[in-house]
């Protein structure tokens, strides 16, 4: 099932979004407590849209079907997997706004932001933009690209695509268990409650699939 494709432009309301994804809760008849896991989910994500809404043309939407596989012959576990989708795609913009989008894209300071939301967004920001736009950029106002090694460290080429997931991510990280990275994963909501997040981009298109399997 496939819900309302939601357009996220300035000014959206929030709340619009989360009806919608009630609407899929409801329809499978998830209990409270997974109700309220699919709502900070979408918390989480809808974060990110605040910052990104006007920059690009975006797109929310939700994804649910039915899972059911038998554990032995007289019982049938029934599951609905959920997916929370984000995508974003450039448009055509004037040389202010561009110039504008490149600065959200860069920083003062050689850092990765923190937390791993906050990374993702950049992350998302970077590779929305040409990186010879950004070199041109950087060089003439002398700003830097934030350092996102440990994102790109974690990508995989699919396809034409490059994709990122937080599940490839964690197990990076999981042979250390220790540093700011492994904190910020541990502290985090979305890598807590989620199965699992991925970023796939192709061109200057980037998509964001939040995934949950809830068992019925």
């Amino acid at each position: 099932m496939k819900s309302n494709v939601y357009t996220i432009k300035r000014g959206f309301v929030k709340e619009q979004i989360f009806t919608e994804v009630e609407k899929s809760a409801r329809y499978f008849d998830l209990d409270r407590k997974a109700r309220l896991q699919l709502r900070l989910l979408t918390e989480e994500l809808t974060g990110m849209m605040n910052e990104i809404a006007g920059k690009y043309r975006a797109e929310f939407w939700v994804e649910a079907d039915p899972v059911e596989y038998a554990v032995q012959y007289w019982e049938k576990v029934h599951n609905v997997d959920f997916r929370l989708h984000l995508r974003l795609e450039e448009t055509d913009l004037n040389e202010e706004s561009r110039k504008q989008l490149l600065s959200v894209a860069t920083t003062g300071k050689n850092e990765p932001p923190r937390g791993i939301m906050g990374k993702i967004q950049a992350f998302l920001e970077q590779c929305s933009q040409a990186h010879e736009d950004l070199g041109v950029y950087c060089s003439q106002q002398g700003r830097l690209i934030p350092y996102m090694g440990d994102m790109y460290d974690s990508c995989s080429i699919q396809d034409d695509s490059v994709v990122w997931t937080l599940n490839d991510y964690a197990g990076r990280l999981s042979s250390g268990k220790k540093g700011e990275e492994w904190d910020e994963l541990e502290k985090s909501i979305i890598a807590n409650v989620a199965d699992d997040v991925v970023v796939n981009i192709r061109r200057h298109r980037v998509e964001v699939t939040v995934s949950k399997v809830f068992r019925r």
